[in-house]
């Protein structure tokens, strides 16, 4: 159960972190909801998603979360009602008490707009906005303007998305304005290295 879900030279696919929650309430007939109050601060519920501990299986099954609503749990403290896909009986193993994860899908990708490259994120609102640009030309290769490589703990290239435990980014920005004397535009590069929350040890 890693952080990253997808991984390309110029793209990647995050399990954004949200907040730790126990269930505390479950209902079922033509619809599961789950009554969950917050253990990590005190976030509120999102309609995003979410990783529920099963406890015969000894495993964690990622799930949407729907509808979200405030509610009470049964001892009077603050709660959220949220619905989840599934019968009730898909839902036996989960008790009063269980943990949830809750987590929010968050893409970060390499495009051109307005005749420059620029990265963009759904990260925040869900909605696609610039975090990195312009970074350079359109017409500038795209591994010359962003490259996220993915390293294991040994700093090897990962077998699988669960082995990452960094991302290591290069960035590079080309002035949009050529020099007066001639010559290229001033360009600029950065590399930023990321450790991911929950790389395996």
């Amino acid at each position: 159960m890693g952080d990253v879900a997808y991984a390309d030279p110029d793209s990647l696919v995050l399990r954004a972190f949200r907040g730790v929650y126990a269930i505390c309430g479950k209902q079922g007939s033509s619809e599961v909801q789950l009554i969950v109050r917050a253990l990590s601060g005190n976030p509120p519920l999102q309609s995003d998603s979410a990783f529920i501990y099963e406890l015969e299986s000894d495993a964690w099954t990622a799930v949407p979360l729907g509808s979200v609503q405030p509610d009470v749990c049964a001892d009077g403290t603050k709660g959220w009602r949220t619905i989840v896909p599934g019968a009730s009986s898909d839902y036996d193993d989960v008790i009063v008490g269980t943990p949830v994860r809750a987590f929010r899908w968050a893409r970060y990708w390499l495009t051109t707009e307005d005749g420059s490259w620029f990265v963009k994120t759904d990260a925040l609102s869900g909605s696609p906005m610039v975090v990195s640009g312009p970074l350079a030309p359109a017409d500038s290769a795209a591994s010359a303007v962003v490259r996220f490589r993915y390293l294991d703990p040994a700093g090897n290239p990962p077998a699988a998305p669960a082995e990452i435990d960094r991302v290591e980014i290069d960035v590079t920005a080309v002035g949009a304005v050529t020099p007066r004397k001639g010559g290229a535009p001033l360009s600029k590069s950065r590399t930023v290295a990321v450790k991911l929350r929950n790389a395996r040890k």
